[in-house]
């Protein structure tokens, strides 16, 4: 997952490139990103699902926080868990 100066969001995964228009907005605890204008190639991902699945089941609201290396995503603005936790290879 990138988050692009032009405002834009690129998510690979496997031989799939997923590309939104996005908005960061901060929140009283997590960063609220919302997604529009979602396109992506038509390839498979990393666990075999069509593009076209894939688009169905976006998530286009989605929070996160950053600490350190490590960004954690969650459903909701707060009080949840984070479904997805990312750390920063250097």
């Amino acid at each position: 997952m990138e988050f692009q100066h032009d405002g834009t969001m690129l998510v690979t995964s496997g031989k799939q490139m997923l590309t939104a228009r996005t908005s960061v907005d901060s929140g009283p605890s997590r960063w609220s990103c919302n997604s529009t204008t979602c396109a992506q190639t038509a390839s498979r991902n990393c666990q075999a699902f069509p593009a076209d699945y894939v688009l169905q089941h976006y998530l286009n609201t989605f929070y996160v926080d950053v600490h350190g290396d490590t960004l954690r995503i969650y459903t909701a603005p707060e009080g949840s868990g984070a479904f997805l936790k990312a750390i920063r290879v250097r």
